[in-house]
């Protein structure tokens, strides 16, 4: 029999909205710290404007310096339901319907694929 004792994994999703990202990205590397296996998951949207913002830095991987002091973390995306051309602010409408009312079943899609994988020991979902 082993002993072999797995971390916790954690599924990290924040809200597609200004504020809501950064003190996930602080959540997610403290219980990384902690020995927790994180799988932090943002929008296309979300992560295509960090990329530009940071295109400099680490091709916009906002855990590339946490996974090179020894961290895991892994990054997925998933659509909010809208092309990356989409005018999110123009159309704002149009969009926070569809998140009020279609976020949570992106999210749910994309957690059963991953589960798929595996299973994890908590779920933080940030709220609309």
């Amino acid at each position: 029999m082993s002993n072999c004792v797995q971390a916790p994994h954690a599924l990290v999703i924040p809200s597609p909205f200004q504020g809501h990202v950064t003190p996930f990205v602080h959540l997610a590397i403290k219980l990384a710290t902690k020995g927790f296996i994180i799988t932090f998951i943002n929008t296309q949207i979300i992560h295509h404007q960090i990329s530009q913002a940071n295109s400099a830095a680490h091709s916009g991987d906002i855990f590339a310096g946490a996974r090179e002091s020894g961290l895991d973390i892994r990054y997925a995306t998933f659509s909010d339901g809208f092309p990356l051309e989409f005018d999110r602010k123009l159309h704002e409408e149009q969009y926070m319907e569809s998140i009020l009312n279609n976020f949570y079943g992106h999210v749910d899609k994309v957690v059963g694929e991953l589960l798929g994988g595996g299973h994890f020991l908590c779920v933080a979902i940030g709220g609309c």
